[in-house]
Order: C-alpha cells, then sequence, then structure tokens
C-alpha cells in the first residue's frame, strides 16, 4: 500500500504534469468567465458586481467543474 502511494505521488507532483494540470484549469477557468460574462474580452477580468440574471448555460453546467478546480488549487497549495 506504501509503495503505491508513494509513486502515486511521485507522479502526481511531476512538474510538467502539474504545468499541464494549472494549463487545464486556466482554460476551464477562461471558459466559465465566458460563460458568466458573454462578451468578456480574455485577458481582461469581468466587471463586479456580475449581471443579477444567471445565464442558463452556467446555470445548467455541474457544479463539479468549480469544485474540481478548487480541490486541483488546494492540492497544490498543500
Amino acid at each position: 500500500m506504501s509503495q503505491s502511494k508513494l509513486s502515486t505521488e511521485a507522479v502526481l507532483l511531476q512538474g510538467d504534469f502539474l504545468r499541464n494540470c494549472m494549463s487545464f484549469y486556466s482554460s476551464v477557468a477562461v471558459y466559465l468567465n465566458s460563460v458568466i460574462v458573454p462578451g468578456l474580452v480574455e485577458g481582461y477580468p469581468p466587471e463586479l458586481p456580475l449581471p443579477p440574471q444567471v445565464p442558463a448555460l452556467f446555470a445548467n453546467l455541474p457544479e463539479w467543474y468549480v469544485e474540481d478546480m478548487t480541490e486541483f488549487l488546494l492540492f497544490c497549495l498543500q
């Protein structure tokens, strides 16, 4: 069991793998921003407060999109 845990950690903590994951989740964040605020120019943050009307596409997205991104960032911080 300990060998399995160590080999898994060795793969997950590899620099290239973490960079690729961070790039993927950055793309997901850009996509989510574009869904929340249509017409948002990439590289610019959305203006706050966000529109009170939630876009239907965003309301229909599974919440695990954001949960997964959060868990990855928390993993990286630990």
